[in-house]
């Protein structure tokens, strides 16, 4: 076996990647590029046998910290067994001795494993996996303390995932909580959800930093999305959902239609000596419907008056395509058009478009780990039905031993990098 650089072997290593069944796109060829485009120093290094197969690796980043710099392997490595004693060692034995060649102070690993899976009220599904943790262990890594919250600077600690393994497109609607299958039927008319083209990524912007000043929540700069649409190509989505203001009054005009139709058959059949006690019980529901619509029809008109125009931007999302998952990455909403379902009518598209893709897991990333009913984040999360996973977590271990005790207290001290 080889330790090499594999960042000129860029083809080969996507191809591993997508093989293996834990890999993220945050180890891909593509991530490797926008990291690099983005100026974060990113390397891809790892073990080939004698026939320059690759059998394990990790894209990692070059990091700046406090008193010195630090890799950082942010669901890494890519490994296909972690039971390999004699390839994982090497591994990593290998890559602690590069990193002292390179001036290094640390190493900071989060492997993309899977510790504990659990239901949506907090009820374990599996026991811990120990694996990785012993593993680490072995090789003189210190696991950082479980974290709860969400993130968007680190391998997320906690995750949501749908599995869709032998599903139906009818089982899928099926399995959702009724909240949603009435946020879809309410909105089946004149709500599309369609993908941006890369001209389009100043409207998704807008909508994630108008989301961003609500929440209190950092985005990303125009720059990022804009790389991202290039380097990751058909692997990322960028997909808003739209109010078409025709399209939604000519439903509403085709429901007065429908009950001015009910209630005038109604009224000749009162007039005709019809079952009074009947009619009159019909009646006034019928009227209540229509003064619903109508004033429903009023509003809308006034907001497409207002607005000057046809079509209303509702929320917006961006997606990660790999073989293993999709992933919902960023996302934001305009609060004042929530009775639209604008989020839920994405979530639906790109669950149903997983399926279609012929991928089993969609993963909708962060929750905050927590089952008091608090992640406001998570409650929607699990309207689309599925189960929470707790990552294995991050590690550390030291290459420059005096340099990095300082640089622990230092970071006790003040909290920060």
């Amino acid at each position: 076996m080889k330790f090499v650089d594999l960042s000129t072997r860029l083809d080969d290593w996507n191809a591993f990647v997508d093989q293996n069944v834990e890999a993220s796109f945050t180890q891909s060829e593509q991530q490797y590029e926008l990291l690099k485009h983005r100026t974060h120093n990113p390397m891809i290094l790892g073990l080939v046998d004698d026939d320059n197969n690759i059998l394990i690796g990790s894209l990692l980043t070059l990091q700046h910290v406090k008193l010195g710099n630090k890799y950082n392997l942010e669901y890494g490595p890519v490994v296909n067994d972690w039971h390999n004693d004699t390839l994982i060692d090497t591994f990593f034995t290998e890559l602690q001795n590069y990193a002292k060649q390179h001036n290094i102070m640390f190493i900071t690993v989060s492997p993309n494993t899977v510790y504990q899976t659990f239901t949506d009220d907090g009820t374990p599904i599996t026991d811990p996996d120990e694996t990785v943790m012993n593993k680490m262990a072995t090789l003189g890594y210190t696991h950082e303390p479980f974290r709860y919250g969400m993130t968007d600077t680190q391998a997320v600690p906690w995750q949501y995932v749908k599995d869709l393994t032998g599903m139906s497109t009818e089982d899928i609607h099926k399995s959702y909580h009724k909240i949603v299958k009435q946020a879809l039927k309410k909105q089946a008319n004149g709500v599309h959800v369609r993908e941006l083209s890369r001209d389009e990524l100043p409207l998704f912007k807008q909508i994630l930093d108008d989301t961003s000043i609500r929440r209190n929540f950092h985005t990303k700069d125009l720059d990022y999305f804009q790389t991202t649409y290039d380097d990751f190509g058909e692997r990322v989505k960028f997909v808003v959902a739209e109010l078409h203001f025709s399209e939604y009054i000519a439903a509403i005009d085709e429901k007065l239609a429908e009950l001015n139709r009910k209630i005038a058959e109604l009224e000749e059949k009162l007039a005709n000596g019809g079952n009074a006690g009947r009619i009159n019980k019909q009646l006034p529901d019928l009227n209540k419907q229509r003064d619903n619509q109508t004033k429903r029809r009023t509003e809308i008109t006034a907001l497409q008056a207002e607005k000057q125009g046809d079509v209303l931007v509702l929320a917006g999302a961006q997606f990660m395509i790999t073989p293993q998952e999709v992933d919902y990455l960023f996302s934001g909403s305009y609060e004042e058009y929530g009775e639209f379902y604008g989020p839920h009518q994405i979530q639906d598209y790109m669950i149903q478009m997983t399926h279609d893709l012929g991928i089993n897991r969609y993963n909708f990333l962060g929750i905050d780990g927590r089952f008091d009913g608090s992640d406001g984040v998570m409650n929607f999360k699990t309207k689309f039905s599925g189960h929470v996973e707790q990552k294995v977590g991050t590690f550390d271990r030291p290459v420059q031993g005096l340099k990095y005790k300082l640089y622990r207290l230092a970071k006790n001290l003040k909290g920060s990098d």
